[in-house]
């Protein structure tokens, strides 16, 4: 196993203890329906907390492991794109070229990686200014982040970046989630494509808190049942 996969290994290991790797929405119940049955699926925590999730962290919890769900999707380039001895600004500027085709997707993935670098430089060099009277995190560029609001960052970068790393194709669902949390943590778009694809701010205007989800993708109908 090469650096790349034991690292992306190590940090996928221990980022998937927090519920914010649980996809774009948090599933508080999943279903699976068959013909025999339904049976439902959830996380049991041993640390005395909510039996039936993960590990959930305060504003400020976020705020200290951000910058480790940020080399998360570091190491997801690094295997994405191949890259080795390469610099970072020389690998960032090839990402940023870099597209799967839709132009959604494409757009996540560019925009929450520069975002996520922006806010993970800042910290690592301490150039930000941490409000905690206000709940606001400050970066010199003007940028100011809600410390409440760091779970759902963490979400996004998280699970764009897991997508990204397996070319896992988006459902239309997870389209709306992933631009509802982005625009809950950034504020705005500024994007024609995104503006050309949604025509009114209500698709994008989620409710990024838990879901139901139910998969009846393993049940049939019988070919003598009549449907109407």
């Amino acid at each position: 196993m090469s650096f790349t996969d034991e690292k992306l290994k190590v940090l996928n290991d221990l980022l998937s203890q927090y519920e914010f790797t649980e996809a774009f929405t948090f599933y508080s119940l999943k279903d699976i329906v068959t013909d025999s049955g339904s049976s439902s699926k959830n996380y049991i925590n041993l640390s005395g907390q909510n039996f039936l999730t993960k590990n959930k962290l305060s504003g400020e919890g976020s705020l200290a492991i951000f910058p480790i769900v940020f080399d998360y999707f570091d190491a997801v380039l690094d295997k994405k794109m191949s890259v080795s001895n390469m610099s970072f600004s020389a690998k960032v500027s090839g990402f940023l070229n870099f597209n799967r085709g839709d132009e959604v997707i494409d757009f996540l993935e560019n925009n929450v990686f520069e975002r996520a670098r922006e806010l993970r430089n800042k910290m690592i060099h301490n150039n930000l200014t941490i409000c905690e009277e206000n709940g606001n995190i400050r970066l010199p560029s003007g940028q100011t982040y809600k410390i409440a609001d760091l779970s759902h960052l963490n979400r996004l970068v998280f699970n764009v970046a897991f997508k990204c790393a397996h070319t896992n194709p988006y459902s239309l669902y997870e389209k709306c989630a992933a631009l509802a949390l982005y625009k809950k943590v950034f504020g705005s778009f500024q994007s024609d494509v995104i503006d050309s694809l949604y025509e009114t701010e209500k698709v994008i205007d989620m409710v990024v808190c838990a879901r139901n989800y139910s998969d009846f993708s393993k049940k049939t109908i019988s070919p003598d049942k009549s449907l109407y």
